[in-house]
């Protein structure tokens, strides 16, 4: 016999876990009711924890944060599901798998083995039982995985920083903005009592007229450089880089192929803006609730670019006679600050990126250098 179902599309002919539980219940009771005896149904069908009431979760990015955050943070509550994890590296997903599952076979005193895993986030934001997503990623990837969250109708938590530039952040906001979706971003320091009480106390007036407020941060220093080293199996590395421009694989430039510490990509720049965005993120925040601006922001900013450094750099850019009217404009809109030798490994990278110009412009406007 012909199948009257067979050229029907999968998605077409399935139906949904709420329709599905919700048609069972009313199947079930009216059985009962029928057949003249009670039907014993779990009581967790009902109640602000039934099925039907869950918030599902996908796990995209589970290395340090997620497992020391982010992931611990969601399970504690009844009323989410962690169904699938994400991640590029597939020893790292299996682990994220395993850290899930092994959670909820303690919790619930028997085996689970019921999360999902994906080792690409587009493929996650298509499962349609997913209501939200965590994105624990690097920062080079909150942007772009968070847009396309909020278009496959995905709730989002993200850890901050929202993005690396004011254009992909604006572009994600607006788009968020638009979605109709939930969307948090990782300023949970905010929360805490020290933080808020501080913030109360400026707001009212404690400390008197509010004049300069100085965010102070830590360096993070970026060591040795290793040398190029062969991208491990279980990594898919070219998708790791995203956006960013291509570079050659070192481990500290990822993460850690044993355990869980701190990876080196906070440390690189075309990855993350180190502590600026690290605990900057946080810093800055407070900072804005305690003048009671933190829905506006900055009017001007500036940087700072150290003498030394940049007087090498533009030394060897002098090549190009077209530079000149770079150095100037550069000059004039940055403050030059002469520490001497004082700092000057950890700020290697003013200089790095500026000596690059060079040949970044010859291999992009060709004539123009010519």
């Amino acid at each position: 016999m012909k199948n009257k179902n067979a050229n029907i599309s999968p998605g077409k002919r399935g139906i949904s876990r709420r329709k599905f539980i919700n048609s069972s219940i009313k199947t079930a009771l009216g059985t009962s009711i029928a057949l003249g005896f009670p039907s014993i149904v779990p009581a967790s069908v009902f109640g602000k924890n039934a099925p039907s009431n869950r918030i599902n979760i996908g796990a995209v990015g589970v290395g340090r944060i997620s497992r020391a955050h982010d992931l611990p943070g969601v399970l504690q509550y009844d009323f989410a599901q962690v169904m699938a994890v994400c991640d590029l590296d597939t020893k790292r997903a299996e682990d994220g798998k395993k850290l899930v599952n092994d959670f909820y076979s303690k919790r619930d005193g028997k085996p689970f083995d019921g999360v999902k895993v994906y080792y690409d986030y587009r493929e996650l934001l298509k499962d349609k039982d997913i209501d939200a997503v965590i994105i624990s990623t690097p920062d080079h990837w909150h942007a772009l995985i968070g847009i396309s969250a909020a278009r496959a109708k995905k709730h989002i938590y993200m850890q901050k920083p929202a993005s690396l530039t004011i254009a992909e952040g604006r572009t994600m906001s607006d788009i968020i903005q638009n979605s109709n979706v939930k969307f948090q971003i990782g300023s949970q320091q905010r929360s805490t009592e020290q933080f808020r009480y501080a913030a109360e106390l400026v707001r009212n007036g404690r400390i008197g007229k509010l004049k300069t407020v100085y965010v102070g941060l830590p360096g993070d220093p970026s060591g040795n450089e290793e040398p190029p080293m062969p991208v491990p199996k279980n990594l898919n590395y070219d998708m790791w880089l995203g956006s960013t421009p291509e570079v050659y694989y070192t481990e500290k430039r990822v993460h850690p192929q044993s355990g869980y510490d701190r990876p080196g990509w906070l440390r690189c720049e075309q990855f993350g803006a180190g502590m600026i965005t690290g605990w900057g993120a946080h810093h800055i925040d407070s900072a804005h609730l305690g003048m009671g601006m933190e829905r506006s922001g900055p009017v001007e900013i500036w940087g700072h670019v150290y003498a030394e450094d940049f007087a090498a750099a533009i030394k060897q850019l002098s090549t190009l006679s077209f530079i000149d009217n770079i150095a100037e404009k550069i000059i004039d809109h940055c403050e030059i600050i002469d520490i001497g030798e004082a700092g000057h490994d950890n700020n290697r990278f003013i200089w790095d990126r500026l000596a690059s110009f060079k040949s970044m412009i010859a291999k992009l406007l060709p004539a123009a250098s010519a």
